[in-house]
């Protein structure tokens, strides 16, 4: 199979059919319902949110192990599909079995997860392999993939050591080899303990300040600097303050983000005959700021990993070699 640039035509055609008609993406996450609900509960619950939230979204994360298969036709025609391959809380990375990049193809997605709680230095080989072996099949389907970082709670980490780590995760994983294609990265800091917001504007409460505006802003640049591919916001936190990393990430580098809970995790709480109301007056609203805060992100086909990319030139011929 021939190359042109970093990714092969397929991926460049799958990464577009996840991303808006800007080349920014705004992902929704429905692969973590809460787990106490009862099993036909939350395929119902999922049913409606990705029903009536994936038609603001570029694209939607299911899991094949939760609900994908019964909420996989609710998801809007124009969000493309991005199946998880993990089992979350198994470890570090652990693929899920039955399961594999060949299926997750099959049933229609554009675009493949893994989900990863990043690792001590001593145990990173191992997951480094299994990484550079899911790339390998992603290659064969020309399929993107997409390597989301959890961090662990960063506590009483000071702020500058949170930031060199979210900086260097993200130059780790986008090493070459490892063949992935998109990185959902941890804001590199909190927006509640920043001096402007730490009075309780986003959350209500009062905290001590830790860093600046400014300062978090430079964390950013420092992490889209050390980053080789296009990346993605990870959603964490109320929604106020969601929307407010997702502004300062676009204008930062970020081409996006991924969001879960934070837009209808409250829906929750719902009777499922109240829950399509909730979704049409509070999710669907909630998702409209979402995407007006991608509006300075970074389109992925202007990242220097994809700017100098050409099609292949014209040839009769193309198809033998391809």
């Amino acid at each position: 199979m021939t190359d042109h640039g970093p990714s092969t035509l397929g991926k460049l055609r799958r990464l577009a059919a996840l991303a808006d008609y800007d080349g920014r993406f705004q992902v929704l996450s429905a692969d973590r319902a809460p787990g106490e609900l009862d099993a036909v509960v939350r395929a119902a619950v999922l049913d409606r949110v990705v029903g009536g939230l994936s038609g603001q979204a570029s694209g939607v994360v299911l899991d094949p192990s939760r609900d994908l298969g019964a909420v996989l036709l609710s998801a809007d025609r124009g969000a493309g599909l991005l199946a998880t391959l993990d089992q979350p809380e198994a470890g570090p990375l652990t693929l899920l079995p039955g399961w594999s990049v060949a299926k997750a193809v099959r049933c229609g997605a554009a675009g493949v997860v893994v989900r990863l709680d990043w690792p001590a230095e001593d145990q990173r080989a191992p997951v480094r392999d299994l990484l550079t072996m899911v790339g390998d099949e992603c290659a064969k389907h020309e399929v993107p993939l997409l390597a989301e970082v959890r961090l662990p709670d960063s506590g009483e980490q000071p702020v500058a050591d949170r930031a060199r780590l979210v900086a260097a995760v993200a130059a780790e994983l986008s090493a070459e080899e490892l063949q992935v294609d998109l990185l959902v990265l941890p804001l590199p800091g909190r927006l509640v303990q920043v001096a402007e917001y730490a009075a309780g504007t986003l959350d209500g409460v009062v905290r001590e300040p830790v860093q600046t505006r400014a300062e978090l802003a430079a964390a950013l640049d420092a992490v889209d600097q050390a980053c080789r591919l296009p990346w993605l916001l990870r959603g964490e936190g109320g929604f106020a303050e969601l929307a407010a990393a997702v502004e300062l990430a676009a204008e930062h580098g970020a081409s996006g983000f991924v969001c879960g809970g934070a837009s209808w995790h409250e829906a929750i709480g719902e009777e499922l005959g109240e829950l399509d109301g909730w979704l049409a007056r509070h999710g669907l609203r909630r998702w409209r700021r979402l995407v007006l805060a991608t509006a300075t992100a970074r389109p992925w086909f202007e990242h220097p990993r994809h700017a100098a990319t050409e099609p292949p030139a014209p040839n009769a011929d193309w198809h033998r070699g391809y």
